[in-house]
């Protein structure tokens, strides 16, 4: 996608506080500025995959749910260690806890209307047996946590996978690819978008019946490029997941800004 605007020199006129330069060069006698904005995009495969492994412990006591959800976590690490997965690569997240009164008042709350929502004070203050009857199981608490695995080889996320799950661990079904170095593929991007400009600036220079002389500015100032986006199929999955990349091809897209200084053959 290309965006376009041309200018011709004109002198300012003196005392014209209001006249203004659109390039940070001053065009010659004769020259037309062209202004170009053009996108340069590479396809690199991921090296990095983020694994999130969901832990549901339960006990019926707080202390008792949070013993068993750390046990499971102590599982799930163990499993990932086995498979190769360095320490530095895990990180588990705070545990957190929910009694069945709360959950179940939750749950009552989403299918019932809005003048009918459960106080969760006046379910907590429920003593007599038809009251406890509604539980159907004796009082309990249930603690989750949640997590996170890197693998620097993606060629193992199955094999790793697979053990997680044999440890207790329930895996989260998106895994999210990344980049170890993203800068590599910037530097490509940014050069092919270059060299567009620069073939467009020669395409609109001789459908004018001019030359290609100097470059007056370059810049990012395009910012996002919504074309591309929106004609990637990488890019539109990664909107639709709220910005996570599900998949390990990875689109690296950069859309900079050019002015030319056309000048007469």
């Amino acid at each position: 996608m290309t965006g376009l605007a041309l200018a011709l020199a004109v002198p300012a006129l003196a005392g014209d506080a209001g006249a203004q330069s659109v390039t940070t060069a001053p065009l010659g006698a004769n020259e037309l500025l062209l202004e170009v904005n053009a996108t340069g995009s590479v396809t690199s495969r991921a090296d990095i995959v983020t694994i999130q492994v969901q832990i549901n412990g339960s006990g019926a006591t707080v202390e008792e749910a949070r013993r068993d959800a750390e046990a499971r976590i102590r599982r799930v690490t163990q499993a990932a260690r086995a498979t190769g997965v360095p320490a530095a690569d895990i990180e588990a997240g705070e545990i957190g806890t929910m009694s069945d009164a709360m959950t179940m008042t939750m749950d009552m709350n989403m299918a019932a209307p809005v003048d009918e929502m459960v106080n969760v004070a006046e379910m907590n203050a429920m003593e007599s047996v038809g009251d406890m009857d509604m539980m159907q199981h004796a009082p309990s608490v249930t603690a989750n946590a949640m997590v996170e695995l890197r693998l620097r080889d993606i060629a193992r996320l199955d094999a790793v996978t697979l053990a997680l799950g044999e440890a207790g661990g329930t895996i989260i079904p998106m895994p999210a690819y990344s980049l170890a170095d993203a800068a590599g593929p910037r530097r490509e991007a940014r050069a092919r978008a270059l060299a567009a400009a620069r073939a467009d600036a020669e395409a609109y220079a001789a459908a004018l019946g001019m030359r290609v002389g100097r470059v007056l500015r370059v810049s990012e100032r395009a910012g996002m490029d919504f074309f591309t986006m929106m004609t990637s199929e990488n890019a539109m999955r990664r909107t639709m997941n709220g910005g996570v990349q599900t998949e390990p091809e990875i689109d690296t897209s950069m859309t900079i800004g050019v002015d030319f200084a056309l000048a007469p053959r």
